[in-house]
């Protein structure tokens, strides 16, 4: 929680410049230090706020969703400038009434781990893929929609019979996609393999034939970029920032929260007629 006295750290270290990567907590003691000590003050966004407001079911999910941006756009009105990683964010901030200088400054990719390319038969036989491997990395919660591509897998199932679908990463909603998978006896099509070093994330992205996303959360999602950087196509949703990465050169784009679509893009995608090779 602020307490408006941590000023008295800044003061003494004396820093040329605050920059804040969040609006709560931490980010409004940046603003009252900035204030105090007269230091500008930059601030990044990160994240479309919006979009979390699931975890407040019934009657505060709406008025979260109303009120939740007009409060980030306060916050950043008391910087000096305004970043973040995607287009569409700074826009949605400025038709709600941000007023500061602002700039898209895109997240990087580590091409030393990322842009090194391992042999897929080789990286296949490591992690025991077979020819048609999905392949999600990132927290394992409920806004990601990570159910809508196990849906898609269950009907993936029925033409192409040993598809494969891999998750990188853990999270508060792994309990719950385990029973989705359990209920539509997917146990053997779906594998969840904990959290990867980058280097082993990369080597899996190269053992898979394809990058599903359909998180309609994120501002610039960075395992979407690693999985490109390797060389993977992609799916993702026609939803907020995402198709600013997303376009007919690299992927395709499919409507939020439909399962069937998904599952006929996945099988007709061209990529799939040269999987494994």
């Amino acid at each position: 929680m602020p307490t408006g006295l941590r000023w008295l750290n800044l003061e003494k270290f004396n820093p040329d410049v605050i920059h804040v990567h969040t609006f709560f907590g931490i980010g409004l003691e940046a603003v009252i230090s900035g204030r105090v000590i007269k230091k500008p003050i930059i601030g990044t966004n990160h994240m479309s706020i919006s979009e979390f407001a699931c975890y407040y079911p019934g009657f505060c999910e709406d008025w979260l969703k109303e009120n939740s941006l007009k409060y980030v756009v306060w916050f950043y009105n008391q910087c000096n400038f305004v970043t973040a990683p995607a287009k569409f964010l700074l826009a949605e901030m400025v038709k709600d009434g941000l007023t500061k200088p602002y700039q898209t400054v895109s997240n990087p990719v580590d091409m030393t781990v990322f842009g090194r390319k391992y042999r897929k038969e080789t990286a296949k036989k490591h992690f025991k893929l077979s020819a048609h491997t999905i392949v999600y990395a990132g927290r394992l919660a409920q806004e990601k929609n990570i159910d809508v591509i196990i849906r898609a897998v269950a009907l993936i199932k029925q033409r192409i019979s040993d598809i494969n679908f891999v998750l990188a990463g853990h999270g508060s909603y792994q309990g719950k996609l385990k029973e989705i998978v359990k209920d539509l006896h997917l146990e053997n099509e779906v594998r969840f393999l904990g959290t990867f070093s980058h280097k082993d994330l990369a080597k899996l992205y190269c053992a898979s034939d394809i990058f599903v996303i359909t998180s309609t959360s994120e501002v610039q999602s960075m395992v979407l970029m690693q999985a490109m950087a390797c060389g993977l196509p992609a799916i993702g949703v026609n939803w907020r920032t995402m198709p600013e990465l997303i376009n007919e050169k690299n992927g395709l784009l499919v409507e939020p929260g439909n399962y069937k679509k998904l599952a006929e893009k996945i099988v007709n995608y061209p990529a799939a007629e040269t999987a494994g090779r």
